[in-house]
């Protein structure tokens, strides 16, 4: 189909059993949207983070790229908690 990077993260509720977050909270959609705010398109599938990026990413890109993915999740962590404390 063509050739690329691609990467996921599960995003879990239960980190220990791996039990996921339900697609209905929109855990993953949410992760997507502060990774936008950091510079990096993502796609929700479900419960997992993904990425494409292309061939060509250099190595300090891919820094970047893992940074702001890394700030877009801590950003959703918060999230959850926030509404979790509700």
């Amino acid at each position: 189909r063509g050739a690329g990077l691609a990467g996921a993260a599960g995003l879990a509720a239960d980190k220990a059993t791996k039990t996921p977050f339900p697609p209905s909270e929109g855990v993953a959609a949410h992760a997507g949207e502060r990774a936008l705010a950091y510079g990096v398109i993502t796609r929700a599938l479900g419960d997992a983070f993904n990425f494409c990026p292309p061939l060509i990413i250099t190595h300090d890109e891919i820094d970047q790229l893992f940074d702001a993915s890394k700030r877009a999740l801590d950003d959703t962590l918060a999230w959850r908690r926030s509404l979790a404390a509700r």
